[in-house]
Formats: structure tokens, sequence, C-alpha cells
């Protein structure tokens, strides 16, 4: 179950509108210690990092 949650979690992660805490409410954990651990256990990485990562470059870095 935790590794389904993070996986959906994932393309919510990456919405630059979202913030981490949002993202931990829609999937339902009661606080972020438990989402991290569960993200960290499943992926190796934080959610933080893992947004930092994955996300696309935003339009300044591609245009600077």
């Amino acid at each position: 179950l935790n590794r389904l949650k993070v996986d959906f979690s994932k393309p919510n992660l990456l919405q630059p509108n979202l913030t981490v805490t949002d993202v931990i409410g829609m999937m339902g954990y009661a606080d972020i210690s438990t989402f991290n651990k569960s993200f960290r256990k499943v992926c190796g990485i934080s959610p933080s990092i893992y947004r930092k990562k994955e996300a696309p470059p935003s339009r300044k870095e591609i245009f600077s």
C-alpha cells in the first residue's frame, strides 16, 4: 500500500503549484515524517530531493 501511495504521489510532487505538504494530505498521510519515511524507503531519497531532481526546468532556466 505504501508503494502505491508513493507512486501516486510522484506526479503531484512535480507540480509547481503544490507543496510537499499538499501532496502528503492528498495521499492520506497524517504527518510529514511518516510520508518521508515511506517515500525514502521506496525511492531511496526524500520527497524534496526527488522534486528537485525530477522537476522539468523552469522557463527561466531554459532561456537564461
